[in-house]
């Protein structure tokens, strides 16, 4: 009888590993698919930043170039008196007088 009594302490020993094992098993292969997710949600948030960060680059790109149409379109030319006008146009006269009485 306490052949018996040792063999099934024996036995449940066995079966208390092979459980114990199959629990360890398990663990590992849920721990390594949990890490594929992770990698994979991972990746997914990577990809969707760069999409991100490329299109508010180009928007601030576009947003820089309007700005600066819109600066060069409201510019305007500086007020030129009507007494520097006057002074060009006789300078211009004169230059032309000059031209013409050399030939």
């Amino acid at each position: 009888m306490s052949t018996d009594f040792v063999q099934q302490i024996k036995d449940a020993e066995l079966q208390a590993q092979k459980i114990i094992e199959q629990a360890e098993k398990n663990a590992k292969s849920k721990l390594e698919h949990n890490k594929r997710e992770l990698d994979n949600k991972l990746e997914l948030a990577r990809t969707e930043y760069d999409q991100k960060i490329r299109f508010e680059k180009s928007a601030a790109e576009d947003q820089s170039e309007q700005d600066l149409a819109k600066s060069l379109a409201e510019l305007t030319p500086p007020e030129i008196s009507n007494q520097l006008r006057e002074e060009a146009a006789d300078l211009v006269l004169e230059r032309i007088v000059d031209l013409l009485g050399n030939s």
